[in-house]
């Protein structure tokens, strides 16, 4: 197509080549004849371009995924807004399907933080409380008890505990006095008494001498007091003790912070808290809802389908075209060879004549739309695309087809 400017501008100069020789090749003046009239150069803007669509649209997926659907065929006519090609969209739809149940679990919780507790609830609290309570007194007695415990323990024994200890003593002696006594009833009598009973009466005495020597060990452990063993696992007891007082007390104090909010009802934060709780699924189920409709291609504009790339069955992914659409109802013309000098003699609104290479003898009308601000630079040449519109075209036109454009002064 290129060649189409440079015949057109060799054609210009055999035409004025005659009228501008004014001799013979052998240099020899001929006779004066009437000058020929001078023909104009004709200085237009001529360029090259392809008939495009109003419109056009190579359509993909956004999601990807395997085709199930493909409910077009290439040369059909679509409207904007029809289904043209789904994939398959069950992920999307578990994720929508949870979403919508957490949506619904967030404003069944604001309603009840709203509506406040209920008796059962208050009455539930007021039990906890009490068993709060009840725990946080028993830890109370106990960690009182280990108190004692070890304060007795560091004191050592007191006089009325050092009085109980030395009667012991007196008692035991006093038994054992009592059983020597009997031993020597017993075994100092005739002969013909029992020897069983002498015995009984000897074991008597061991027994109570026994008893004489443990009162004795009882009084020494009384004056010397608990061993560092004791104390420090007294010690201990009470540490334990305290420690589990100090954990029933709080437990009574969350009990009853929690009976008192169920009483008081719900607060401004915490009603706040669930509207936003609410709203953050409500944004969920929305972008789970428009992951769905993703899986769905639907046509952009009314057009017809001119290819249809996927096959039922197969994975496509993300982006990759699958579909082309175009809007034929009228036609365009693109340039693709005007080149940086020619340019800025083309202006926006300005009239042009349209040849398709396909159709010599049909000249169309045409009005520059737009000028591309960008330029495109091809074999070391910048060039600029022009954007012609046809008002009323051939319906003999293709999209693809060559076109020599002329630009009116």
């Amino acid at each position: 197509m290129r060649y189409r400017r440079l015949l057109r501008h060799l054609a210009i100069l055999l035409a004025i080549l005659p009228a501008t020789l004014g001799c013979t090749s052998s240099g020899v003046r001929e006779p004066t004849v009437a000058p020929s009239p001078v023909i104009a150069a004709d200085t237009r803007v001529v360029a090259d371009g392809r008939v495009v669509p109003l419109r056009w649209a190579a359509l993909s997926s956004s999601t990807g995924g395997r085709v199930v659907e493909i409910a077009v065929e290439e040369g059909q006519r679509v409207s904007a807004g029809d289904l043209l090609l789904r994939v398959d969209d069950g992920p999307q739809r578990m994720a929508l399907a949870e979403a919508e149940a957490a949506l619904a679990g967030a404003r069944a919780q604001l309603a009840q933080v709203r509506a406040g507790a209920t008796s059962e609830e208050v009455a539930g609290a007021e039990a906890a409380l009490a068993a709060a309570n009840a725990a946080a007194q028993a830890a109370e007695g106990a960690a009182a008890t280990a108190r004692a415990n070890l304060s007795r323990l560091q004191t050592g024994a007191t006089a009325e505990e050092r009085e109980i200890a030395l009667r012991g003593i007196e008692l035991a002696k006093n038994a054992l006095w009592a059983a020597q006594g009997q031993r020597d009833a017993v075994c100092g009598a005739t002969q013909g008494g029992a020897p069983g009973s002498c015995d009984a009466a000897k074991g008597a005495v061991q027994q109570a001498e026994e008893q004489v020597r443990i009162a004795e060990v009882q009084l020494r452990q009384v004056e010397q007091g608990a061993s560092a063993q004791e104390i420090a696992a007294a010690q201990g007891q009470l540490r334990q003790a305290e420690g589990q007082l100090e954990a029933a007390r709080a437990d009574a104090a969350r009990a009853e912070a929690a009976l008192a909010q169920l009483r008081a009802g719900a607060t401004p934060e915490a009603i706040a808290a669930a509207k936003a709780q609410v709203a953050q699924a409500e944004a969920a189920v929305e972008r789970a809802t428009l992951m769905v409709a993703r899986c769905a291609l639907e046509a952009p504009f009314d057009g017809g389908v001119v290819a249809v790339d996927a096959r039922l069955g197969e994975e496509i992914g993300p982006g990759v075209p699958a579909l082309q659409l175009a809007d034929t109802s009228a036609w365009r013309v693109e340039t693709d060879d005007l080149t940086e000098l020619d340019v800025v003699r083309v202006a926006a609104g300005q009239r042009v004549t349209v040849v398709a290479d396909a159709l010599p003898d049909v000249a169309l009308e045409g009005t520059v739309t737009s000028i591309a601000e960008t330029s495109e630079v091809r074999a070391s040449e910048v060039l600029y695309q022009v954007t012609i519109d046809l008002p009323d075209p051939d319906p003999r036109l293709r999209w693809g087809m060559t076109v020599a454009v002329t630009f009116e002064e």
